[in-house]
């Protein structure tokens, strides 16, 4: 493997998700319903591994779809794998985010008409599986 162009593209793009997400809380009353939190890490995920693909056929001598189809794959693991790490880091230790994430939740499965003790008894279970 002599272009390295999953780690080129996907490395920036977790941090550019990784700045996103932190946007997202911070700056929109809702996470769950705010562009940077629904569509923006799909954009930045498209627009990484296509950037990714076209630069690796563009270096690589053997271009074919399988080759092609594996960088796009690699770029989509280091993604997900950056992001994954950083959300469930920032979660469990950042003030008040599992808390706000938590009140969000139950906001929306009220909404949706979940009785109250099935969410006291969710929220119960959320807050022991979560506490160190």
């Amino acid at each position: 493997m002599k272009t390295k162009s999953h780690l080129i593209f996907g490395v920036p793009a977790a941090i550019l998700g990784m700045a996103a997400f932190v946007a997202g809380i911070y700056l929109a009353q809702s996470p769950s319903e705010s562009f940077m939190m629904t569509w923006g890490p799909r954009i930045l995920l498209l627009a990484a591994v296509v950037g990714s693909v076209l630069d690796y056929r563009k270096k690589a001598d053997n271009a074919n779809f399988s080759n092609l189809f594996a960088n796009g794959f690699r770029t989509t693991a280091v993604i997900a794998v950056l992001l994954a790490i950083f959300v469930g880091a920032y979660i469990a230790f950042g003030p008040g985010i599992k808390e706000k994430f938590m009140a969000e939740a139950a906001a929306s499965a009220a909404k949706e008409g979940y009785p109250q003790e099935v969410l006291k008894d969710a929220r119960k279970r959320c807050v022991k599986c979560s506490s160190p």
